[in-house]
């Protein structure tokens, strides 16, 4: 055996068979790797899935106690199911804008992870709308609409069969519901006997690069259908201005606003409108200048609703318990909240 080798027929027989040992075991080290690599491949591999939209809710738990809930729209392009069983923001960093009448007393943050236990399994090729609670609370009295959740920390997605979150995330809708719900009728949502119809909510658009605080910026916009109207989540806008040739108004928030539907950018600011005259004639003919000739300003016009930020909280700094009673507002570290 091994003789057909030259230099190894000068062995002894002895040396020949650990020889031959040895290459039986590299074939079985090499097979067993071969085989193996498909399936941790497959365990590390980003699941294919597409974040379209989330729907807040205010979830009136107790007296002038609200937790905050999400209905989170995902699909699955990819051929297998995926199981989610947690979604996770670290830091958690979110804006309020006002809508009614609110007055805030406390805020109570017990972690960063919101889980379910129902089945949270999303088919192949399919969407799945999934209702989770999440970890916020606020004591407050509300009037009218509840103020505006803006989420500006991404998502991180676990799931059960990948190794690896899907980080980064963020969904390409917004919509907060305009009034709170009970618990019976957040138990009831997704439901054929619900009275709510998510698919009724008013979504917005998600901006791009809206990661960071007070790097807010202004977009001078126009639309040729004077009919036309464009919310942007997060962001602020002034009233339309419309003419004969159509509709300008004014952006301001952090991100990049998507523009799609016949919308697009003239300027950013006033001095920049004015440096283009092709633009700057479009703007005039349809919101006229003052009479020294200059192009209006839009400014006045800005709804202005109040932005209050909350965060960055992170895990080290959590539970925790903001108390706006006090001036200006402290926040604690505090033990669980029931």
């Amino acid at each position: 055996m091994l003789d057909w080798i030259p230099f190894i027929s000068s062995y002894p027989v002895w040396v020949r068979y650990l020889v031959l040992a040895w290459l039986a075991l590299s074939v079985v080290i090499v097979g067993g790797v071969l085989l193996m690599v498909p399936r941790t491949t497959s365990e590390y591999a980003q699941p294919s899935i597409t974040f379209e939209r989330v729907t807040i809710f205010y979830v009136a738990v107790s007296s002038d106690t609200y937790q905050i809930g999400i209905i989170m729209r995902l699909f699955n392009k990819d051929n297998t199911p995926h199981l989610l069983t947690g979604v996770n923001t670290d830091p958690l960093l979110f804006q309020l804008r006002g809508a009614g009448s609110a007055i805030i007393q406390k805020l109570f943050i017990t972690g960063i992870t919101g889980s379910n236990d129902e089945d949270l399994a999303i088919r192949p090729s399919d969407y799945r709308d999934i209702k989770i609670l999440l970890p916020i609370k606020w004591l407050a009295k509300l009037q009218g609409s509840p103020p505006e959740i803006i989420f500006i920390s991404p998502l991180s997605l676990e799931f059960k069969d990948i190794v690896e979150r899907l980080n980064g995330v963020k969904p390409d809708f917004y919509g907060n519901f305009v009034r709170p719900v009970s618990e019976a009728e957040w138990g009831n949502l997704l439901k054929q006997s619900s009275s709510i119809n998510i698919g009724d909510v008013s979504y917005k658009r998600t901006p791009a690069n809206s990661n960071e605080i007070g790097q807010t910026k202004d977009y001078i916009i126009y639309n040729p259908d004077s009919s036309a109207k464009i919310d942007v989540y997060g962001f602020d806008r002034t009233n339309y201005q419309k003419g004969d040739k159509g509709v300008v108004v004014m952006l301001k928030g952090n991100g990049i606003p998507v523009l799609d539907g016949g919308w697009m950018l003239m300027a950013h600011n006033y001095s920049e409108l004015q440096r283009d005259p092709k633009m700057l004639l479009l703007y005039n003919s349809i919101y006229p200048p003052d009479e020294n000739g200059l192009p209006k300003s839009l400014d006045a016009g800005f709804r202005g609703a109040d932005l209050i930020t909350f965060g960055p909280f992170t895990k080290d700094k959590l539970p925790i318990m903001c108390d706006f009673t006090s001036n200006p507002p402290v926040c604690t570290r505090m033990g669980s909240l029931n």
